[in-house]
């Protein structure tokens, strides 16, 4: 009888692959070279050989990197027989008889679970609609152990988790089972989290891991304690005394961070307070969410949360960013980075409505507060920068963010601060 491996675990969870006797696969990543492809951000273009005959056999292609498991153990090579496990990655493919049916993994979607109104179990973890994903809490989600919530965003649910491989705290940002929608949404999303993971700079929240586990797609990142730029510009705007230097050095660290991201040519495109983070014990400041927005784009979850992501966001977005004529560019990532910068000096964004159309409007037109004007004791040359980065013409700013560093460089100097 024919045989057939179904993904029992992993991003492709419920798809199976047919098995031709007489056929040699290969098992991998690429569109272009894998015949059995999974969107897995752990396996590699091709990551293994199958060979389907009188007996099924599975070959790795580079034992020194990667590796591949049969029911738990590392092999280099190893027969198949119905009911084995394979592991590649994070997927696990198990072997069995091809029948004809539709496997019963793949018979009821876990998206369909998510709209019942009690949750449902899998593997222990419950399959919860978007608006309770905090209920996470307290779970083991495959090898996290998840505490408590340290925030929501328009996209999911940020948790402090325990790496329970790696015995340290992690923030594990969690999806709603609503993504993905389509195989183009997972493959792009792999793709971009691919370009991610082996970016590392000390001003960069740096991206230990990504997958799926059951319904819900994960990102676990470095956890940073301390504040977010948000909870300082909330106190700046309290009446508290202004802390320039504070200011200053998100500016120089941020400014560090998109210095070497556009080297890469990559843009970060979500510059906002939420995403810029100040470690407690050294004030060290580091920039997260690098490219979600890409990895997202496209896909219904991040079409239904649009509205409201732009207006969480819409005080720190560039004017090009909002005019659906124009595109943007690494100075729009520098306009995101003085938006911010400003708030904290301030208190307030730079432009603020009391509806979404007055602050669009002001963006787009009004003329902007000198941040010395809300706020006194600001360096003459931190409001030049500042200024500067707002300008409403990209070609007006700051053309990198080297020169940007340039000019930091110059009021760190004459103010006696050292970054």
């Amino acid at each position: 009888m024919a045989q057939r491996l179904l993904v029992i675990d992993g991003a492709d969870q419920g798809r199976f692959f047919s098995l031709t006797e007489g056929s040699t696969l290969l098992i991998g990543s690429s569109t272009r070279h894998a015949d059995i492809r999974l969107n897995d951000l752990y396996v590699k273009r091709v990551h293994c050989m199958l060979h389907v005959g009188d007996r099924i056999v599975v070959k790795d292609e580079e034992p020194t990197t990667g590796g591949i498991f049969v029911n738990g153990q590392r092999v280099t090579e190893s027969e198949l027989r119905p009911g084995d496990v394979l592991r590649v990655g994070n997927s696990h493919l198990r072997l069995e008889l091809d029948d004809g049916s539709q496997p019963a993994e793949a018979k009821e979607p876990v998206k369909e679970a998510a709209k019942e109104a009690a949750p449902e179990m899998l593997k222990g973890i419950p399959i919860l609609p978007a608006e309770r994903l905090e209920e996470l809490a307290g779970h083991t989600f495959g090898h996290f152990e998840i505490a408590e919530v340290l925030g929501r965003g328009q996209c999911g649910v940020a948790f402090l988790a325990t790496d329970l491989k790696a015995n340290h705290e992690v923030t594990l940002k969690i999806l709603p089972v609503e993504f993905p929608k389509r195989d183009t949404e997972m493959q792009r999303f792999a793709r971009v989290l691919k370009e991610v993971l082996p970016i590392r700079h000390p001003h960069l929240v740096t991206v230990l891991g990504a997958g799926k586990t059951g319904p819900y797609c994960w990102i676990a990142r470095e956890y940073v304690a301390g504040k977010s730029a948000a909870q300082a510009a909330q106190r700046a705007g309290a009446g508290g005394k202004v802390n320039w230097k504070e200011a200053l050095r998100i500016a120089v660290h941020v400014g560090r961070a998109l210095e070497f991201v556009h080297r890469r040519h990559a843009l970060h495109g979500n510059v906002t307070p939420n995403n810029i983070l100040i470690r407690q014990e050294d004030k060290v400041v580091k920039l997260a969410d690098l490219m979600l927005a890409q990895a997202l784009e496209g896909s219904a979850l991040y079409a239904a949360r649009l509205e409201g992501k732009l207006m969480a966001e819409l005080p720190y977005l560039s004017p090009e960013q909002v005019d659906p004529e124009s595109s943007m560019d690494e100075v729009s990532d520098l306009y995101g980075l003085g938006a911010v910068v400003y708030a904290r000096l301030t208190g307030r964004p730079p432009f603020q409505g009391a509806t979404p159309d007055q602050t669009l409007a002001r963006i787009q037109g009004a003329p902007l507060t000198r941040p010395s004007q809300l706020q006194a004791g600001i360096p003459p040359g931190l409001e030049a920068a500042v200024v500067r980065l707002l300008a409403r013409r990209p070609e007006d700013r700051f053309p990198t963010a080297s020169a940007l560093l340039a000019a930091l460089d110059v009021v760190a100097a004459r103010e006696g601060v050292a970054l």
